[in-house]
């Protein structure tokens, strides 16, 4: 499963935890940011969701309020960057999820 989220609220990161725990299953968990605020700011501007009853773009200082308040994740993650070409951030995220996790990851 996949879950798009921002997971601002570590009570659902444990709670997801613990049920891919009792299913058998291994948590991976992707972070994606964007290291260029400029870039991340016109992305979420542009932004045409086609969704009725959804606001289009998005609003920056709401956005900025919330990176501000992020809880960091804790335990194993990896991190990819929506700067980076998406060739490469798949290819991270592919080799992240089928391998196993070892210590210094």
């Amino acid at each position: 499963a996949i879950l798009d989220h921002p997971a601002e609220d570590p009570a659902a990161r444990t709670r997801w935890r613990t049920l891919a725990e009792a299913a058998g299953a291994t948590f991976r968990v992707i972070v994606c940011t964007c290291s260029d605020p400029a870039v991340h700011r016109a992305r979420l501007e542009r932004r045409e969701r086609g969704i009725p009853g959804w606001h289009e773009g998005g609003n920056w200082a709401n956005v900025q309020r919330r990176r501000a308040e992020f809880p960091p994740w804790t335990g194993d993650f990896l991190t990819v960057d929506a700067v980076r070409p998406t060739a490469e951030n798949l290819s991270a995220a592919v080799g992240y999820i089928t391998a196993e996790i070892g210590p210094g990851r």
